[in-house]
């Protein structure tokens, strides 16, 4: 039969079984079996263990199990969520630019794999910050910090392959749908001589002095090294004035979404595609990493 028992050396509260004939404390080894201890209740005898009975239909009807190996349910208190908060948005920020830029140096994209990866991953690394499950009251706010937390994940995906894109110079018009570096140079060489020839021809005082500044303009464009470059085309294709968050915009906006080879074109897809299938990515991510934390 459990009984409920008290430590004699570190007071320490737990359940034995008296049938096996061992009571030890698993706090500290101490064998209870015979020692008095303090009693649990107030105004009651002070006794080594007290016995706890039950009504013979107690459980009856109920499919209990129990996982030994798997960690219980806990109450997420303040410093839990900031914990979980704190470690799985890193993990989950290194994840992601490890796989957004994986694919962009292989130049290909393949839909659900950042999903994946972000999902059970840092899910995983969610419940790890936390120390185990999150109860069932307190889901609530564990699903707040996942959201989070998968939200710097996938913004870490895009941060990724834009740095590999800007840095390895693997754009290309016809293959990603991204400005081509070579391909702007040759264009600002051929704008340059236009407005040489059209300066030399000018008389005008109000037209010349336009044309001074727009032939400044091109020439600190041509002298810009090729990243930079590519961030003033992510910059004038979005209309924003970041290059990361043009980048991000035109990458949730245009894709790629499905891009299987890396010679290959990207899959034509209809139009608000690319946001929904982002969309959908990103919540089966999120159930994924919802399974990793809530309790079984």
């Amino acid at each position: 039969m459990l009984v409920k028992c008290l430590c004699s050396n570190c007071s320490h509260s737990y359940l034995g079984d008296d049938q096996t004939g061992s009571l030890a404390c698993p706090r500290c080894g101490t064998e209870n079996t015979g020692t008095p201890g303090a009693s649990l209740l107030p105004d009651a005898p002070t006794t080594g263990r007290d016995e706890m009975t039950f009504e013979p239909s107690y459980g009856q009807g109920l499919e209990l199990s129990f996982a030994p190996l798997s960690p219980p349910a806990m109450f997420v208190t303040g410093d839990r969520l900031f914990r979980a908060l704190l470690g799985g948005g890193v993990i989950a920020c290194l994840l992601g630019a490890i796989v957004g830029g994986a694919q962009a140096a292989v130049q290909v994209a393949i839909p659900g794999l950042s999903a994946v990866v972000l999902g059970l991953l840092g899910g995983a690394a969610v419940r790890f910050s936390l120390g185990g499950r999150s109860a069932g009251r307190t889901l609530g706010r564990t699903a707040f910090a996942v959201l989070l937390v998968l939200t710097v994940g996938f913004s870490g995906a895009i941060a990724g392959a834009w740095a590999v894109q800007r840095y390895t110079g693997t754009a290309d018009r016809d293959g990603n749908g991204h400005p081509d570096v070579a391909q702007t140079r040759e264009d600002l060489d051929k704008g340059l001589r236009e407005l040489l020839r059209v300066r030399s021809r000018t008389q005008d005082a109000g037209a010349a002095t336009l044309l001074d500044h727009r032939i400044t303009e091109t020439e600190e464009l041509k002298h810009l090294p090729d990243a930079q470059l590519e961030d003033y085309l992510w910059q004038q294709r979005a209309g924003l004035g970041h290059p990361l968050v043009a980048y991000g915009k035109l990458r949730v906006l245009e894709g790629p979404a499905v891009k299987l080879a890396p010679k290959s074109d990207p899959v034509e897809l209809p139009e608000h595609a690319v946001p929904g299938i982002l969309a959908g990515e990103f919540l089966l991510a999120l159930v994924l990493a919802l399974r990793a934390v809530s309790p079984r």
